[in-house]
């Protein structure tokens, strides 16, 4: 029997169980990248130092909007880009398959809308096939279910600090449109590996934890190009309460290559190049937030979360981010 076994998602009780975290997913461009791997609250979707146990789990539904109107160039420095909004549904699965082996499979449902003066047009794409692909920029909602998120993790130990590798593989779930600013994802499948750490502190400090992990991210090459990442997340929270805790979060990005807006893309925004480069440029970013979670009984929690992006490169400015959801624990 785990001794850390929890029910709802980021609350780990300071009386004697401790909660755990669903999967990590990732394949969207710019603006989405950010809200899936952030903004969604880290009992969903973050690190997951704990595993729920033999038998174990949680059922997860997530519902947010972000918004950004700024973009942050490769120098930092930042450019109007008209309005994105997005609205995101998020669905998880979180299963122990052993006391020490646990899976989580996730898919988003997302619709997002631009309205800007530099929507992508495909009709003046310079290559006469890509002319025909649908036009999404036209200030309207356009959603659909993103990429599918499997996600294995094993706790190697829990005391005095709980050490949990992980391995995470996301594919598209669907032939959705990648050029487009109000596009949902980018068609690229991922492989993340990594390992997350995270404990409870002891008296006198037992209303504390922490958690926090570091992943390797290989994602499937266009025009082969290089634009594996790496990413760092860490969560302080307090325990207010067996009922109520609050938390600290961020997530930092850092990626290996790839391409740099929008100097790699001038002159010519209408050839192959400018066609993939959600798909071939880097995003570096830094993510802050705050967070709240709500035991309501031994099965069933509710939390939110805010965030925003306080530094970055090649990505957008998401101000604000926010999500709330709910767990049913089993």
């Amino acid at each position: 029997m785990n001794p850390r076994r929890g029910l709802a998602f980021g609350t780990h009780d300071a009386h004697g169980t401790d909660g755990y975290s669903g999967s990590r997913l990732r394949s969207a461009p710019c603006v989405l990248v950010l809200f899936l791997a952030f903004a969604l609250p880290p009992g969903v979707y973050a690190q997951s130092a704990w595993v729920p146990g033999d038998g174990h789990g949680a059922i997860s539904l997530a519902v947010g909007t972000l918004t950004t109107d700024k973009q942050i160039l490769y120098d930092g420095s930042e450019a109007s880009a008209g309005k994105s909004t997005a609205r995101i549904l998020f669905l998880n699965l979180d299963y122990g398959i052993t006391d020490k082996l646990a899976v989580s499979v996730a898919i988003p449902f997302i619709e997002k809308k631009y309205e800007g003066n530099r929507p992508h047009v495909p009709a003046i794409l310079d290559d006469p096939a890509l002319r025909d692909i649908p036009f999404l920029d036209d200030g309207e909602y356009h959603g659909h279910w993103q990429d599918l998120s499997v996600k294995l993790r094993y706790n190697l130990r829990l005391d005095p600090v709980a050490i949990t590798p992980f391995v995470s593989y996301s594919t598209p779930s669907s032939d959705y449109v990648f050029f487009a600013q109000s596009a949902i994802g980018t068609q690229q499948n991922a492989l993340t590996a990594g390992i997350d750490f995270g404990q409870n502190l002891p008296p006198p400090f037992q209303n504390l934890y922490w958690q926090g992990g570091y992943g390797y991210t290989w994602l499937e090459r266009e025009r082969d190009v290089k634009v594996d990442y790496s990413t760092i997340k860490l969560e302080f929270g307090w325990y207010l309460s067996p009922r109520w805790s609050v938390k600290l979060l961020g997530h930092w990005q850092k990626t290996h290559d790839g391409l740099d807006f929008p100097k790699d893309f001038i002159p010519n925004f209408r050839n192959d190049r400018w066609y993939h480069h959600d798909q071939t440029q880097r995003i570096d970013y830094l993510n802050l937030g705050v967070g709240a979670d709500f035991r309501i009984n031994d099965h069933w929690g509710l939390f939110a979360t805010y965030g925003r992006t306080v530094d970055g490169e090649n990505t957008y400015k998401i101000d604000p981010s926010i999500a709330i959801g709910v767990s049913r624990g089993f």
